[in-house]
């Protein structure tokens, strides 16, 4: 539980202290030691405010039974800073608190390593926790007016190391699929810090299997090629034998303070005109209808669409042509499916949005949760030629871009519509992988990386681009069946393919359904042949 004494401990760290005077609390600054600046900023600091206003009472007898003697270096230092959480990291909280058996946003991170030292390995994965603010942060949740995280000064990265080498390679698959799925399994208190684990798995003399596993509460899919980069620096430094040099520590802080000024005045606006025509939420007609579709526990699998070298070619030779990204593209064919699904002229879906201000000094490097969900919608008119719909989908999002911040609850609340807006998501991945993760001239290297993670969503779309183009549909299996995510894949690389061949196509022109379902619709459910007795006529029939 969030103390007074971690509280003052934080304020210690800013160069701020409490005190009491004529019953009143005073809040001080070290006026040597802080900035026109930093003084400005406490007194916007809406969580300090708060926090002193609603625990004044508490914070004044904690006070006042401090020996006049006590020395403020001997207050705990353990709690480096408190603040509130961005808009995505508040709802992956909420679903992880909401039903604790979902396990939605907890992500594993796999993979091989050769020739490890395990001292080394332990030792550059906790100087990389030193790094980042973020990696040594808690979330309290019910201590306070709204949550806030919490980042302490001292954590170590729990790192468990196992040696399978007396089992057989069958026994070995076996077993790390059980480890793998425990430890999936065990999920996270939002209060223990960190919320991450590590398990460091020997397979023979030189291989070993490294399982990292996280809540994605904490950074985004791009921080993650990013710290795997400073690890694999870290360990070479260390096997080499030269010294580890601290950084200047990235602060997640720094983007909710960016967050927190933000002018914010044109954000319902906005929203409110572009989802106008929105009357209704855009649900999948293949789940049973129900309000908690988005808050349902699952086993989560998933259907892969694997595009051939020639088909890829022909994708991206129709992006650039038309100069729509590759991510525009895959919008319009989600959109395109979602309008014949649901028989409806306005739709809209989930989208992960980058959230990474160019203001805000190496931003490329942060680690954080740099993302938000916001809804897309799409308009179609049977007659509208593709290109031009599509390049019309891409110019929308583009002017969006200042608004990207915006929480998604509050862009509900603005609209008409009852309940959730949507139930899929689609994700595109681009991350900035480095060819120095598979070198041969690093001490250390990664093989065979895989990575799984799930939404609270029913269907979740994710496009990685990153050397390939590949579709993954993951998909909570509870509520949607597998014959009809295969149908999905189906339809989906069928609109993707008469897209990129329909150069002057427009929207009518496109068919989602596959051969065999067109046969259906033409013959097999027009068929009226009926076989009956040969030796009776149709008036005794």
């Amino acid at each position: 539980m969030m103390e007074i004494k971690e509280f003052i401990g934080t304020l210690e760290k800013k160069n701020f202290s409490l005190a009491v005077e004529n019953e009143k609390l005073i809040l001080k600054g070290d006026r040597k030691k802080l900035t026109a600046d930093e003084i400005e900023d406490i007194k916007k600091n809406e969580f300090i405010i708060n926090y002193i206003k609603e625990r004044k009472s508490e914070i004044i007898q904690y006070l006042s039974q401090l020996p006049a003697s006590y020395p403020a270096e001997r207050k705990t230092k353990s709690v480096a800073s408190i603040y509130p959480l961005s808009g995505l990291q508040m709802g992956m909280l909420f679903h992880g608190l909401y039903d604790e058996e979902t396990r939605a946003y907890i992500q594993q991170f796999g993979c091989d390593l050769f020739g490890v030292v395990e001292y080394v390995f332990c030792k550059s994965w906790n100087h990389v926790l030193q790094c980042h603010s973020v990696l040594r942060s808690s979330f309290y949740y019910d201590e306070f007016s709204e949550p806030v995280q919490c980042v302490y000064n001292d954590v170590e990265l729990p790192i468990v190391i196992l040696d399978y080498r007396n089992m057989n390679e069958t026994e070995q698959k076996e077993a790390l699929k059980k480890y793998e799925e425990a430890d999936y399994n065990k999920g996270f208190d939002f209060k223990a810090v960190p919320l991450m684990r590590m398990a460091l798995i020997r397979l023979n003399e030189n291989q070993y299997r490294m399982l990292w596993t996280f809540h994605h509460i904490l950074f985004d899919g791009w921080s993650l090629p990013v710290l795997l980069e400073e690890f694999l620096n870290a360990y070479e430094l260390l096997i080499s034998g030269k010294p580890l040099q601290l950084e200047k520590e990235d602060r997640y802080e720094d983007f909710i303070s960016y967050l927190e000024i933000r002018d914010k005045e044109g954000d319902e606006t906005y929203w409110l005109n572009y989802l106008k025509d929105v009357e209704q939420s855009t649900l999948l007609p293949f789940i049973r209808s129900t309000a908690e579709r988005t808050k349902v526990a699952g086993k989560f699998r998933s259907e892969e669409l694997q595009l051939s070298t020639a088909t890829i070619s022909k994708i991206l030779a129709y992006t650039r042509y038309n100069r729509i990204t590759l991510n525009t593209l895959m919008q319009g064919v989600w959109s395109y499916l979602l309008h014949r699904y649901t028989g409806c002229g306005v739709i809209v879906f989930g989208t992960i949005v980058s959230t990474r201000p160019d203001d805000l000094p190496n931003i490329e490097q942060r680690v954080g949760m740099y993302i938000n969900n916001l809804p897309l919608r799409s308009h179609m008119e049977e007659e509208s030629g593709i290109v031009e719909w599509l390049q019309n989908l891409q110019q929308e999002q583009a002017s969006s871009r200042q608004y990207q911040y915006t929480i998604l609850n509050d862009i509900q609340s603005w609209t008409s519509v009852q309940g959730e807006l949507f139930d899929s998501l689609l994700t595109f991945e681009n991350y900035p992988v480095s060819d120095d993760f598979f070198s041969d001239q690093r001490r250390l290297s990664f093989r065979n990386l895989y990575h799984n993670g799930q939404s609270n969503y029913p269907l979740t779309i994710i496009i990685n681009s990153i050397g390939q183009i590949k579709i993954e549909f993951k998909y909570n299996s509870n509520l949607l069946e597998e014959t009809h995510v295969k149908e999905i894949r189906q339809h989906f690389e069928n609109v993707l393919l008469q897209i990129v061949d329909k150069a002057n196509g427009k929207l009518k022109d496109i068919n989602y359904l596959t051969s065999f379902e067109q046969q259906q619709l033409l013959h097999g459910f027009n068929s009226c042949e009926v076989a009956y007795p040969k030796h009776h006529t149709l008036v005794s029939l």
